[in-house]
């Protein structure tokens, strides 16, 4: 037998803001109500279609209700059409040179560890359009803009036997 958990809210989307971090955040955002619509414990696709929408907020329904005409009414009820139709809406408008220019200007800071700056990279090559090369450009990334040399050489020394993952476990003090 199921428990019904009791649940706080989870809060409104803010679909104000600078357009070019609207999809990480809506990204962001839908995961945390993956979540919280889980543990609701959410399973009908259209209570979880009215879940999404309220928690939401008034932002995300608006837009919703100017969805382009013509679709299926049966088919806006649906839980997963309405995250489709969104997650389009919501869908970045990327300039790819200005997205390589972020990506190849960061730079670790004298604060950050070999991990963070992974992460980073790692966030940012994702409106890159860098394909199958993603692995080599965050690697060749670190390479050119890491601090600490005595991590650089070992990087170095293991060459091409050294995966992502293992750079990220790499760890040199100072």
């Amino acid at each position: 037998m199921a428990v019904q958990l009791e649940i706080g809210r989870i809060a409104q989307f803010d679909c104000s803001g600078d357009p070019t971090s609207i999809n990480p955040r809506w990204k962001k955002w839908k995961t945390n109500f993956e979540f919280y619509s889980d543990g609701k414990g959410g399973k009908d696709s259209k209570q979880k279609r009215a879940l999404l929408l309220h928690s939401a907020g008034p932002g995300v329904q608006e837009i919703f209700l100017t969805l382009p005409e013509g679709e299926v009414e049966e088919e806006l009820n649906e839980y997963e059409t309405v995250v489709q139709k969104l997650d389009a809406h919501f869908a970045p408008r990327v300039k790819i040179p200005f997205e390589h220019h972020q990506f190849q200007t960061m730079a670790q800071e004298n604060s950050e560890t070999v991990y963070q700056i992974i992460v980073m990279l790692t966030r940012l090559s994702q409106n890159c359009d860098f394909g199958s090369t993603i692995k080599e450009q965050i690697q060749d990334q670190v390479f050119d803009k890491c601090k600490n040399n005595a991590i650089r050489r070992k990087l170095l020394e293991k060459g091409q036997d050294l995966t992502l993952l293992e750079r990220w476990k790499l760890r040199v003090p100072g």
